[in-house]
């Protein structure tokens, strides 16, 4: 065995050329009947204007056991924040989603205050901040993770 272990329910890379695509698929949707899914996808705004997201998202239309999108992104203004959110609403109708506008007013301060704590964080960027903030509503949240007034798609 070698010197780490990961049980096979968890995904990850090399578990996944190990197991045919139909079983993988079975296993969660089974297992998000119970722990729902949610995936969480760092981005820029500009990816927006690039072919590469709105391909990928017309894929995540079709996956079952996803219940939920978490679009982390930076660089962008309230403008660029109101279009990605109604990108976002036109390109995933039927699938519950949420924008997290890293670098906008709500998280800003939030992330002031978390730098109050000495915690050490990298700089702005595509997946910088984005992992560790997630709606209240969500499978990934924490009490007090975010402030009430975010907005959610």
């Amino acid at each position: 065995m070698p010197d780490f272990h990961q049980p096979i329910l968890l995904p990850t890379l090399h578990h996944l050329a190990e197991t045919a695509l139909e079983e993988r698929e079975a296993l969660l949707k089974e297992l998000s009947v119970e722990k729902p899914v949610a995936l969480v996808i760092p981005a820029l705004y500009a990816e927006l204007q690039r072919p590469a997201l709105p391909r990928m998202l017309k894929q995540l239309t079709g996956v079952p056991y996803i219940s939920q999108v978490i679009f982390t992104m930076n660089g962008m203004n309230r403008r660029g924040y109101d279009r990605a959110r109604a990108f976002y609403a036109k390109s995933l109708p039927n699938l519950r989603h949420t924008v997290l506008w890293n670098d906008g007013p709500e998280l800003t301060s939030l992330h002031r205050e978390v730098d109050t704590l000495g915690t050490r964080r990298s700089g702005p960027g595509k997946g910088a901040m984005s992992g560790w903030a997630s709606p209240p509503s969500t499978p990934l949240a924490t009490a007090g993770s975010l402030p009430a007034t975010t907005v959610t798609s």
